[in-house]
């Protein structure tokens, strides 16, 4: 296995214009800026922060059965949110279980969410396919992994 190929929790966020890596994982992938954009961020609230020059980052956002590799252009953020606490609800676990799905997010209890895919990364990852579930949830699928919402 290639030791630059690193599985990081990700937020897939249709309301970011940009898409984001934490700076955790770019010392863990060792990855060098390959760029310099000047870049105003407006944050939640439409706050907006002093203009910098932010560097860029391309990284290859892959599905776990790697049948997609999408290259992404990225800006470096200390903290992209906070922990992501494992689905807990056995009926759901059990109801995944018989239909045969497995998600990422049962395999671990709490994880640090590394990487925000933007709108223009998005539109790329979702299919018109999904599945409603008997409690009212959906799993989306996308071209990396099932999304339960």
């Amino acid at each position: 296995m290639n030791n630059r190929i690193k599985t990081f929790g990700a937020l897939i966020d249709s309301g970011s214009w940009y898409s984001y890596i934490s700076k955790h994982a770019i010392k863990k992938l060792g990855i060098k800026s390959n760029n310099k954009l000047k870049m105003q961020h407006m944050l939640f609230g439409r706050q907006r922060n002093a203009e910098s020059d932010d560097n860029v980052y391309e990284v290859f956002i892959g599905s776990l059965d790697e049948s997609l590799s999408l290259p992404v252009k990225v800006f470096p953020h200390e903290k992209i949110c906070g922990n992501v606490r494992k689905i807990s609800l056995s009926f759901v676990i059990s109801e995944l279980n018989e239909k045969g799905i497995i998600l990422s997010d049962l395999e671990m209890d709490n994880y640090q969410i590394n990487l925000l895919p933007g709108e223009e990364v998005v539109g790329i990852l979702f299919l018109d396919q999904s599945i409603k579930l008997e409690w009212g949830l959906f799993l989306l699928k996308t071209h990396l992994v099932l999304v339960l919402t």
